[in-house]
């Protein structure tokens, strides 16, 4: 970790909330919040669900290297990466050696429920085919990056705020840091 206070990075499966707990927990803090997804989209200059219709997955994974790459330089960051990011060694190692990795996981269930109206949006470019069995899949290829994260908040029955609630204990445990609540 950074000889300075440790950055805090929320990993998960999309529809765990990392985009909507990530910032709360920024304004908490007074740190900023770093989006990865967002600066794929920034360097692509195309939605993300772009990079993967005209440039395929590989391209949109390079530029999400970059991304987190740039967020792990940064200091006093809240870093939302997406849901695959942990599948590539050198993210992983990146971001933990940045600051203190969470996972927020969510019942498959309420997975479905969540992603369901976003799908529509056509916001979710890997889970356009048949969203059960899309998620199914990913979840249980991305299952051996998500076991390795030790810490983890599961956002199922928990309202944004109860969620970085969470987060927030599981980090000043982790870092023995006197940060807000």
């Amino acid at each position: 970790m950074n000889a300075c206070t440790p950055n805090l990075v929320l990993a998960g499966f999309m529809g765990t909330g990392k985009s909507t707990v990530a910032p709360i927990i920024a304004q908490r803090l007074g740190w900023v919040f770093v989006d990865t997804d967002a600066l794929v989209e920034q360097r692509a200059g195309m939605p993300v669900r772009e990079v993967f219709a005209t440039q395929g997955e590989p391209a949109f994974r390079a530029l999400e290297r970059e991304a987190i790459r740039d967020a792990c330089r940064m200091d006093l960051a809240v870093i939302s990466i997406g849901g695959g990011a942990l599948l590539d060694p050198t993210n992983k190692r990146d971001l933990e050696n940045s600051g203190v990795l969470v996972l927020l996981t969510c019942a498959r269930d309420v997975l479905v429920q969540r992603l369901r109206d976003s799908v529509r949006r056509g916001e979710r470019p890997l889970l356009a085919e048949s969203l059960s069995q899309t998620i199914d899949g990913l979840l249980r290829a991305r299952e051996p990056a998500y076991s390795s994260v030790l810490l983890r908040v599961d956002t199922t029955r928990l309202g944004p705020e109860e969620a970085a609630d969470e987060v927030l204990a599981l980090y000043r445990q982790a870092t023995r840091a006197e940060v807000p609540a």
